[in-house]
C-alpha cells in the first residue's frame, strides 16, 4: 500500500470518526462554488433529483426509525408524558413557520395563502 492511500485512508477514517463529513463537505463544495462556478451549478443541476427525492426518502426513513426506537417501551420518550415537550416544540416550530410565510406573503403583497398570491 502506497503513502498515499495510507495517508487517505487516516483522513478519511479521521473525518468519519468525528463526524466531519457534512462540515468538510460544505466547505468543499463553497470552495468549488466560489473558484468554479459554471462546473459546480452543472454538478449541482445533475444531482438535483438525486438530492431532492432520493435523499428524502433515506432521510424520512431515518427520522421515522428514529422515533419509532424512541417511543417504544424502553425508549426515551416512551410514556407520552415524555414525548409531550418534543411534540409541543416541534408543532410550534411548524406553525411559526407557517405565520412567518402567511407575514411574508402579504407583506409581498400576496394572498397570503402560503403560495405567494397564486394559488
Amino acid at each position: 500500500m502506497s503513502v498515499h492511500t495510507r495517508v487517505a485512508r487516516r483522513v478519511s477514517g479521521f473525518i468519519t470518526d468525528y463526524l466531519l463529513a457534512l462540515p468538510v463537505g460544505c466547505a468543499a463544495a463553497l470552495l468549488w462554488a466560489n473558484t468554479l462556478p459554471d462546473s459546480y451549478y452543472r454538478f449541482a443541476h445533475a444531482a438535483a433529483w438525486t438530492v431532492n427525492d432520493i435523499g428524502m426518502v433515506f432521510f424520512f426513513a431515518l427520522i421515522t426509525k428514529e422515533v419509532a426506537e424512541a417511543t417504544i417501551p424502553g425508549g426515551a420518550l416512551h410514556p407520552l408524558r415524555r414525548a409531550a415537550v418534543p411534540v409541543a416544540a416541534a408543532a410550534g416550530a411548524v406553525n411559526e413557520q407557517q405565520i412567518a410565510g402567511d407575514r411574508h406573503d402579504h407583506a409581498a403583497g400576496g394572498g397570503g395563502d402560503g403560495h405567494g398570491g397564486t394559488a
